[in-house]
């Protein structure tokens, strides 16, 4: 089951981005060329605001793993993200749970005696 979820922020700014478009227009985004997008032209479209906000590592791939994770740490569950994410399986998800180090570091924090 595919999900297309998306929060009231995204649906607002959504619903003014589609008063912009030509009423003619098939497609959600279209490219310079007024064609859908291309895979490779969203990677394209990545790597220049990557390169702009001076990011290094980033890919859609990335920012992909990035919303699980962030789903993940604000206490979503596995199977909602499962979900959100169009995996079939649950172990599919599970890779990207895996705590950095940073993660690491949070949580013996919480025993710190100070």
């Amino acid at each position: 089951m595919q999900v297309a979820t998306l929060n009231v922020t995204i649906r607002h700014i959504l619903a003014d981005y589609l008063t912009t478009l030509p009423q003619q227009q098939l497609v959600l985004f279209a490219s310079h060329r007024a064609k859908q997008f291309t895979p490779r032209g969203v990677q394209h479209l990545v790597d220049r605001y990557a390169y702009n906000a001076r990011l290094d590592y980033v890919t859609p791939h990335t920012l992909r793993h990035s919303f699980c994770k962030n789903l993940i740490d604000v206490g979503i569950s596995l199977d909602k993200v499962a979900l959100l994410a169009g995996h079939t399986s649950l172990d599919v998800t599970r890779r990207y749970t895996t705590p950095s180090e940073q993660d690491l570091q949070e949580a013996v924090e919480h025993l710190a005696w100070e």
